[in-house]
């Protein structure tokens, strides 16, 4: 264990300690049960002066414990609704808890998915570019809406991959693609169903002098930045991209 969270342990023992001592002089009828009369007796004399846990003769009237969110003193249950009902609000509370959960892996997996569209950009993977597309999702790319898997293909492999890679798919040597993408915001619905993304990207591309092939306009180094602005869509269990919008 670290000195730091040794430390914390020893303080919340004490806090323990001091809480139950004054609990006891302020409850002078609480005394230690025995386990029988002569074990009562014997700790009577042999522990006289030192601490022992208050407790009832019949059931314990305050439970004191510590966890790692501090000090708790809960009176024990009296009745079985009062049980019930504790056990709702735990269960209601767990249930909130796993939602919490759920979104955070929501957001990550999102991340993913978008991180995943890059690379296969980069490396020219058009094919794969597509499937992280919903059924019916839809680009916007410059002055064009491609939708569907059909319209997502269109620009993606007719356009790109004719353009860059002349119909072959990546990667390509000495061709080069670089996204940077960050500064994500991303925001799941409450149903965690869909979300919205805004990504900023900063790419960086070149082709080598030793390349054969040189697409037409293209410069041999350049930048680009924009910034995408994306919907998703939870289908058949996997996030996808409903629409895409790079600006």
């Amino acid at each position: 264990m670290r000195g730091g969270s040794l430390l914390i342990l020893l303080r919340r023992l004490c806090l323990v300690f001091l809480i139950a001592k004054a609990k006891r002089k302020a409850n002078p009828g609480i005394r230690e049960r025995p386990r029988d009369a002569e074990t009562g007796a014997r700790n009577a004399a042999g522990n006289e002066g030192r601490f022992s846990l208050p407790v009832h003769e019949s059931r314990v009237s305050k439970v004191v414990y510590f966890g790692r969110h501090g000090i708790h003193d809960s009176k024990a249950h009296n009745t079985r609704e009062e049980a019930m009902s504790e056990l709702d609000e735990m269960k209601k509370a767990l249930a909130e808890l796993a939602d919490r959960v759920g979104s955070i892996e929501d957001i990550h997996a999102i991340r993913k998915l978008h991180y995943a569209y890059g690379y296969y950009i980069d490396f020219c993977q058009y094919d794969e570019v597509v499937q992280l597309f919903a059924t019916d999702g839809e680009v916007i790319f410059l002055s064009g809406i491609y939708k569907g898997h059909e319209g997502v293909a269109r620009l993606y492999k007719t356009w790109f991959q004719n353009f860059f890679t002349k119909g072959k798919p990546g990667p390509e040597y000495g061709f080069l693609l670089d996204h940077f993408q960050m500064q994500d915001i991303i925001t799941v619905a409450d149903d965690r169903q869909t979300a919205k993304g805004r990504f900023r990207a900063v790419l960086m591309g070149g082709m080598h002098e030793s390349r054969d092939y040189h697409p037409e306009g293209l410069p041999q180094q350049f930048y680009e930045a924009g910034i995408y602005e994306n919907d998703y869509v939870r289908e058949d269990g996997v996030w996808k991209i409903k629409r895409l919008d790079y600006m």
